[in-house]
């Protein structure tokens, strides 16, 4: 299985997405439901300037269908973590298909190969 990796800095781009996956993510936060997901990511601005970062959406597909989405933080050092405790959510979970793609995703976000550059 190859996955291929992009970024969008938007939302709106993977909404329907994040919505797909949150429905098939065993065990998922309510924090993560697309809704909650939505007013986290909108009202993320005040948080950039005593953070320094924006938020990101890392999208894994395979075959054209998105497999996994993780949010994250992106600072302006370059460093990335996961986007968790915006506005009050402490949350730093993401969605995905199937627990069978976590091992490449994790590979891929500690330095493996993918077919993207992140």
């Amino acid at each position: 299985m190859q996955l291929e990796v992009y970024k969008t800095m938007r939302y709106s781009r993977i909404q329907d997405e994040w919505a797909r996956l949150y429905d098939l993510t065993p065990e998922v936060s309510p924090f993560l439901h697309p809704d909650a997901m939505h007013i986290a990511y909108r009202y993320f601005y005040p948080y950039y300037i005593t953070r320094k970062a924006l938020p990101c959406f890392m999208v894994f597909k395979e075959n054209g269908v998105a497999r996994a989405i993780i949010p994250i933080l992106k600072y302006r050092s370059g460093k990335l973590q996961l986007f968790g405790n915006v506005n009050g959510f402490d949350e730093s979970g993401f969605v995905y298909d199937s627990v069978n793609i976590l091992p490449e995703l994790f590979q891929i976000l500690r330095g493996g190969s993918t077919t993207s550059n992140l």
